[in-house]
């Protein structure tokens, strides 16, 4: 081998060197938090029992993906809709920690379960979402609903009253809303309260003002619950009930 090319190996080798060595430590180090955020955050859950019914004590269990190492926040929100906005209630949540392989495990105790739609928020590195369940994550405490709600009857006289009933509210009261029908959903603006029984039911007359105009009018019904963080949640009766107004008889 001549001088010369003794001399270009000896030159290259460092140069070689060092780029072996940056190569193999981008490939064992962690890239930075703001690079998981590139990914979207995904969520694995499942409960336990596999199929809850209201009044459980309900294993969360999350695993996750994409988040970077360190601390995460797993919540658990109970989704409700009033026809026109949809609500998400923080019912329970966890700290975990995400290991240096980007995984997380939470498992989040969801104590007296109510009945409804659940679903997972996850916050961590510079990841936080909208305060609403993450997609694919909702799962049902009683997926055969037991709230029901009824009317006395499907037509009233203005001034006069009927009889609302309903079962399956844990918590102290129940708001209703009676308004005139106008085919669209608008935001529940309470008529008045009836308190809960200790088995969870209710019922109480309710009046139809005589500033009704006569035809079809919609009685609203929520369950009202205080969450272990002392908020108010609202849960909805499903769709309003209908009935018809009628006028008094001598405006007939």
């Amino acid at each position: 081998m001549s001088s010369t090319t003794e001399h270009r190996r000896r030159r290259l080798l460092p140069a070689l060197g060092a780029a072996v060595a940056l190569i193999a430590l981008s490939l064992t180090q962690t890239p930075p938090p703001a690079v998981a955020q590139a990914s979207y955050v995904a969520v694995d859950v499942r409960t336990a029992p596999a199929v809850p019914q209201p009044g459980d004590n309900v294993t969360v269990s999350a695993r996750i993906t994409q988040c970077p190492p360190g601390a995460t926040l797993v919540q658990v929100l109970l989704t409700s809709s009033d026809g026109h906005s949809t609500s998400a209630a923080l019912m329970a949540e966890s700290l975990a920690r995400t290991s240096l392989l980007w995984r997380t495990r939470a498992v989040i105790p969801l104590t007296n379960a109510v009945e409804g739609w659940y679903g997972i928020r996850v916050q961590c590195g510079t990841f936080v979402p909208d305060h609403i369940p993450m997609a694919n994550t909702y799962f049902a405490v009683g997926a055969r609903t037991t709230k029901e709600v009824r009317l006395s009857a499907d037509t009233v006289q203005r001034g006069n009253t009927l009889t609302l009933s309903g079962t399956g509210c844990p918590g102290p009261t129940v708001e209703y809303e009676v308004q005139q029908y106008s085919g669209r959903a608008g935001a529940f603006v309470p008529t008045g309260t009836i308190p809960v029984a200790p088995d969870h039911s209710w019922s109480a007359e309710i009046p139809f003002s005589t500033q009704l105009i006569p035809g079809l009018s919609v009685v609203s019904a929520r369950c009202t619950i205080i969450n272990q963080y002392g908020q108010v949640v609202f849960i909805t009766y499903g769709r309003p009930l209908e009935v018809t107004v009628v006028a008094e008889p001598d405006q007939q």
